[in-house]
């Protein structure tokens, strides 16, 4: 869809993607959130509804939300992690996933809101190193997983 500024970011090299096969992309949210592993599982065919995914989508989508729980629980010491699909602003589905580390006292809608619409709740100092560099660590989780899982 030309329009869609989700199909759009896909066919453009993006320093915060973790992960991407033929179904879907997993990328850091952008730094104005101030959430670190802050992730989008974005699902690359332009879809609307919940009812048009694939069961390939659904698995893949599900199996990257597990994986993203234990890596923010291990790196960002994440002692929830928020999934959410709102699709209201931008009319891709994807899915918010969104940690509240032990330290944070933001919690449930209103961390949903600060990461979703980046509304300067939060007074964190995240940096463009540090978010890289955490994606450069959840991409190396993710691909340390998935290939442990192929040869099981």
């Amino acid at each position: 869809m030309n329009n869609c500024i989700i199909c759009n970011k896909h066919s453009k090299d993006n320093s915060y993607n973790v992960y991407e096969n033929e179904h879907i992309i997993v990328s850091h949210g952008p730094l104005t959130s101030q959430v670190k592993g802050y992730f989008y599982i974005e699902f690359k065919r332009h879809i609307e509804r919940w009812n048009e995914l694939s069961y390939e989508e659904i698995t893949e989508s599900s199996k990257m939300i597990q994986l993203l729980d234990e890596f923010l629980q291990e790196n960002v010491y994440a002692e929830r992690v928020y999934t959410v699909s709102i699709s209201e602003a931008v009319r891709h589905l994807h899915i918010h996933v969104i940690p509240r580390n032990i330290n944070m006292e933001m919690r449930g809608l209103d961390l949903i809101q600060q990461a979703t619409q980046q509304c300067g709740m939060l007074e964190n100092d995240l940096s463009n190193k540090e978010v890289v560099d955490l994606v450069n660590k959840a991409n190396k989780f993710v691909a340390g997983k998935l290939i442990n899982e192929v040869r099981k």
